[in-house]
């Protein structure tokens, strides 16, 4: 089975007054094909790695090697294009666009990376059909239900056909 993310010795520190050590010492592989659960009390680090693994977060120590390559924090903007090519982000509280509509908040991501506004809408209608949202392209976040809008935010996070979610 092969590899897809691959945690070397990672730690994460919060420099506050108190210093907090969050994840200490981390080795982990996570390995293609499979699905995993964080599960842990609040304040257990579930977050933090959840926001390193999707290049969000910096470590304060050690490595992280994605679709074979190893991620060099210093490159934003190299880590923003692997983040919208390679990883499928859903939220828990959605993150959906409140001025956009599903329609729009599903097609920009796929926008952002092809510039190519046609086929983002159309692959954006195609993925909206799926979760079985067609009526519903039109109308903002706030005109639609909670589950609604979970299933656009996954829409959005699978657009770009995603090797990791």
């Amino acid at each position: 089975m092969s590899k897809k993310i691959i945690l070397k010795n990672i730690s994460k520190k919060y420099s506050t007054n108190a210093n907090i050590k969050v994840l200490n010492d981390l080795n982990f592989s996570f390995e293609k094909g499979k699905i995993y659960s964080l599960v842990g009390p609040s304040g257990s680090g579930k977050s933090t790695l959840l926001n390193l693994l999707s290049l969000i977060d910096t470590p304060t120590a050690g490595s992280i090697e994605i679709l074979k390559n190893k991620v060099n924090f210093k490159e934003k903007t190299k880590n923003d294009r692997i983040r919208s090519e390679k990883i499928g982000i859903i939220y828990q509280d959605k993150n959906l666009l409140s001025d956009f509509t599903a329609l729009e908040n599903v097609y920009l991501p796929m926008l952002l990376l092809t510039n190519d506004k046609y086929k983002s809408i159309i692959e954006a209608k195609k993925m909206i059909k799926k979760v079985g949202l067609s009526s519903r392209l039109n109308h903002y976040p706030s005109e639609l239900s909670g589950g609604e809008n979970q299933r656009i935010a996954i829409s959005r996070a699978l657009i770009n056909q995603p090797e990791i979610i």
